[in-house]
């Protein structure tokens, strides 16, 4: 009799033991799964993120092509203004004015090429470490510095070799 009321007593701590790993494994099942929710909104986000920063390079490009336009062609407006013949008199106030407009204008035409020529300068510098960077990776034909001393060398063990031939072809030309 104890033999079956061990059974049954062993029966049941089994079907606890279950009922505990079957709960333990859900409350795991839903941890995971607000982790993988988690995780797809982060993903998510990001892709957003890298769209957005693309628009943003695109927009950024787009500008500046436009403000070289731009520059370009007020650069030529002045210049053709400049040929134009003036043939009314003006008066010393009309002048300091004309004079004080141009001084702004000229002014604020400084600022416009000093910004570009920063904006410029970022783009080269941007592109002098993109070069960098290709030239670290290993991309491309680069020789390291015991590479290239051993390929001289041989350039100039094959281009004495050559040369000694072509002096020993003259020498027995002209029978010396």
């Amino acid at each position: 009799m104890s033999n079956k009321y061990d059974n049954l007593v062993e029966e049941i701590n089994k079907q606890e033991d279950i009922a505990e790993q079957k709960e333990n494994l859900a409350e795991q099942l839903a941890q995971t799964t607000t982790n993988v929710n988690t995780a797809k909104e982060a993903a998510s986000d990001l892709l957003e993120a890298a769209n957005t920063a693309k628009e943003a390079a695109n927009i950024c490009n787009t500008a500046a092509l436009s403000t070289d336009n731009s520059v370009t062609a007020i650069t030529n407006a002045i210049l053709d203004a400049r040929k134009v013949e003036v043939k009314h008199r003006l008066d010393d106030e009309s002048i300091k004015q004309l004079e004080g407009l141009y001084n702004t204008y000229l002014t604020k035409q400084k600022e416009m090429l000093s910004q570009h020529e920063t904006s410029v300068k970022k783009v080269v510098e941007h592109s002098k470490d993109q070069c960098y960077d290709i030239i670290n990776q290993g991309d491309g034909a680069y020789f390291g510095r015991k590479t290239f001393i051993r390929l001289f060398i041989c350039f100039m063990i094959f281009f004495g070799i050559i040369l000694t031939e072509m002096i020993g072809g003259i020498i027995w030309l002209l029978g010396l």
